[in-house]
């Protein structure tokens, strides 16, 4: 769904992408969404990416749909009931039948429906008749049987009935819990995030820690890593959760990330500033996502946009790293991968877009002793053979044949003949396989075969030389066609065509007094053809 975007951004830096053992070079595109893209608004309270690709976003002015090309902006109308209820969005999800449910500030709850374009909305200022205030929605869950969960601030859970508009209501902090005052108990009883582990147990992130509940049973009990103190900063007000295979990862506000084992029920902390760790603006972790098996994605208020890697405990955020300061925002408070591996993430400034892949090359040295290596030193050829077990690098002006073994990863470097009366530097011209799995190795003075079980190169025998014998022919490219036959350019001697077989050369040259003959003598490249033929495919070819 999401193409190529316009007013884009385009930084491509070769960067390492922090000290990680998965680390590698990566291309970066960042592309920041503002006015000019047609993103109305900084605010970005919530994203979302649909089952049809369409990415949403919450903002304080409206419900943002983006299909990759434009945003289209739904907002409030008076006077229509099947239209937003309000414009401040705070929170959103995606049913099992494809239904956009949308939580407001102080609005209650919306759905859209894509098929019919009508949003039906629901007021959950009646949740607590005791305080019947509008309340903020701080958390929207679909579970596996489509029932729509919204945490209400300050109002504990509540179970949405689609189809009469009815609330079932769950307190975090029931009115007999004596460790809060009265006037206490309300703000802790918030849910921010959920997940569900099946047979109709759920665990929740609130502001009073970690929560299970058996929905079966109505039942909520408080799983926490130390009995409640008063009067200490708290490492369990709990803003996020992400469920993996044997627990659970939870983000909280001055209390940096915290993992719950499902099976051992054990708890860790892990903080990434350890000389404030004691100080309540300091390891806010606002939102998790899923980076791969090993890895997650971390929205930090104090740190910004960064990742946790779960085998080692160590943070990286990107702003740590000089070379990443055109990420765009202080903070982070959003953060979500796409299906296409997009990293999107909201901040101070607004809307940001990272798209990431594996750098397409590589630079990889190829190191010479400092007295074999002369001016104009390039590679010139590279051969892998057919059963992958070694590489051939050829050089010009170096130190010859470079022979990688792939398996232990050691490299040799392989010197060979020089004609006594051409310049004495050694350069490869070209390397091939042939068809019987035969690895030809042609320098500019002689054609050689490089024989694997022995580790050596083999001179073959030789075509006649340029000049009666006394200068090189300057080979430059050498092919096989059909019928296994090699065909050697030089770059002053014509063609030749070798047989394998009866071990002989046939010698194609320009000859004045023959219009059919090559019209030169110096042939750089060649190429067969699928007739077996050979054909000449560079500009300048003959000179």
């Amino acid at each position: 769904m999401l193409q190529a975007l316009r007013h884009t951004i385009f930084i491509f830096l070769t960067v390492f992408l922090f000290e990680t053992a998965l680390c590698q070079h990566s291309e970066f595109r960042v592309t920041n969404f503002d006015e000019t893209t047609g993103l109305q608004t900084s605010v970005i309270n919530a994203m979302l990416q649909d089952s049809r690709g369409f990415l949403w976003f919450g903002t304080a002015n409206g419900l943002c749909r983006y299909d990759g090309y434009d945003f289209k902006t739904f907002r409030r109308i008076s006077g229509d009931s099947n239209s937003l209820p309000g414009n401040y969005v705070v929170q959103l999800a995606e049913d099992l039948d494809g239904k956009i449910w949308i939580g407001l500030l102080r609005d209650g709850i919306s759905c859209y429906d894509p098929a019919t374009g009508i949003f039906k909305n629901y007021n959950v200022s009646n949740v607590d008749s005791a305080t019947p205030l509008a309340r903020s929605v701080g958390m929207l869950f679909v579970d596996k049987k489509n029932n729509i969960w919204a945490g209400v601030l300050q109002k504990g859970l509540i179970k949405l009935d689609k189809e009469t508009g009815k609330f079932s209501h769950y307190n975090i902090i029931a009115d007999t819990n004596t460790f809060y005052s009265k006037e206490f108990r309300a703000n802790y009883n918030s849910v921010y995030a959920m997940c569900e582990e099946g047979n109709g147990i759920y665990w929740l992130a609130t502001h009073d820690g970690l929560y299970r509940f058996n929905a079966n049973k109505k039942d909520l009990q408080p799983v926490r890593a130390k009995p409640l103190q008063k009067n200490i900063l708290r490492d369990d007000l709990f803003r996020c959760v992400v469920k993996d295979k044997h627990g659970l990862w939870l983000g909280s506000w001055a209390g940096g990330l915290s993992y719950y084992d499902l099976k051992t029920q054990q708890w860790n902390n892990y903080k990434f500033n350890f000389r404030y760790k004691n100080v309540a603006t300091t390891n806010i972790i606002v939102d998790l996502k899923p980076k791969n098996e090993n890895e997650l994605w971390i929205a930090s208020l104090d740190k910004g946009l960064g990742f946790f890697n779960k085998s080692t405990h160590k943070f990286y955020f990107f702003r740590d790293g000089s070379s990443m300061n055109f990420i765009s925002g202080k903070s982070c408070s959003l953060v979500m991968q796409d299906k296409q591996d997009n990293l999107w993430f909201s901040h101070e400034d607004g809307l940001s877009k990272i798209h990431q892949s594996e750098q397409r090359f590589v630079f990889v040295p190829v190191k010479l002793p400092t007295d074999k290596k002369a001016p104009g030193f390039s590679v010139s050829s590279m051969l892998e053979d057919k059963e992958n077990r070694c590489l051939f690098t050829g050089t010009l002006f170096g130190d010859g044949l470079h022979i990688t073994n792939k398996l232990t990863g050691k490299t040799e470097s392989v010197s060979f003949k020089i004609m006594p009366t051409e310049e004495s530097t050694l350069q490869v011209s070209d390397m091939i396989e042939d068809s019987k799995s035969a690895i030809w190795i042609l320098s500019r003075d002689y054609i050689y075969q490089y024989d694997l079980a022995k580790n050596k190169l083999i001179l073959l025998p030789q075509p006649k030389s340029y000049l009666n014998g006394t200068r090189s022919n300057y080979f430059t490219t050498i092919r096989e066609d059909k019928k296994g036959r090699m065909w050697i350019a030089t770059g002053r001697n014509g063609i030749f065509c070798y047989n394998p077989v009866i071990k002989k050369y046939h010698h194609f040259y320009n000859d004045p007094a023959n219009k059919h003959s090559l019209p030169s003598n110096v042939t750089p490249a060649l190429s067969v053809d699928g007739k077996g033929g050979w054909l000449t495919r560079l500009f300048w070819l003959f000179r």
